[in-house]
């Protein structure tokens, strides 16, 4: 029964039916409301609350936390430990692997010009049991296939991550990341994916991913969900204004 209770209130959670810092019922109208003990409540609100999706408030009760991601720009983190950072419950789920695309058939910037193909990996990070961001990653050849193999791995073992947590296992340093954001419509097919609907408003975000000899090893383009992630950077006043 108190995974019922759980996964009831969760869907209201993540669907905005219980909004954010709102006041869930106390564990006495959750009881009348399922007809069970204090007991079982109690183990369904402690569910909800180690996937961060509430908190509490001694005197007060439990609250809503909507399960957003909140990334801090002026940092290279990864999704994993972006998610460790909030306490967010999350997967990776590998949808895609391919060794032979060819520039004909994708839209390089010019930093990639030298590039005649590459590995292209597809990866969907999941926050709270719902969708968050998709990953397309064009990955250098010569390291694209050592990638896919740990990427295959950490997905098994249930592990948390995105390209920039790989790098490492594989001996490669990421130097610095050049990377732009736009905003985007969901079309058809991240609509599908990321489980919103057509015309949904989407964060874009393109990197270009540089290693310790300022060689371009990825080019990644991400479509975060805005109702589970935001990013944040600290901007100086040098000018004195």
């Amino acid at each position: 029964m108190y995974m019922q209770i759980f996964e009831h209130l969760q869907a209201q959670i993540l669907d905005g039916d219980i909004g954010n810092d709102e006041k869930l019922p106390s564990e006495k109208e959750l009881g009348k409301l399922f007809n069970v003990s204090r007991i079982t409540v109690r183990q369904a609100l402690n569910m909800l609350e180690k996937k961060g999706l509430t908190f509490s408030v001694q005197g007060k009760g439990t609250f809503a936390r909507r399960a957003i991601v909140d990334q801090n720009l002026m940092q290279i983190i990864s999704f994993g430990a972006s998610l460790q950072e909030k306490k967010l419950d999350g997967t990776t789920v590998l949808l895609d692997y391919r060794d032979d695309v060819k520039r004909s058939e994708a839209d390089w910037p010019v930093e990639l010009a030298n590039w005649q193909e590459s590995c292209r990996l597809e990866l969907l990070g999941m926050v709270a049991g719902q969708s968050a961001v998709h990953y397309c990653s064009y990955i250098r050849p010569d390291i694209g296939a050592r990638i896919y193999s740990i990427a295959r791995e950490h997905v098994e073992q249930g592990h948390v991550f995105s390209t920039f947590s790989l790098y490492e296992e594989i001996g490669c340093r990421i130097n610095h990341i050049k990377q732009t954001i736009f905003a985007k419509e969901a079309d058809p097919e991240l609509g599908k994916i990321l489980k919103i609907a057509e015309g949904k408003a989407l964060l874009m975000m393109k990197s270009l991913v540089y290693d310790k000899d300022s060689s371009v090893i990825e080019y990644k383009i991400a479509h975060y969900r805005t109702d589970r992630y935001s990013f944040s950077l600290l901007r100086e006043n040098v000018l004195g204004l």
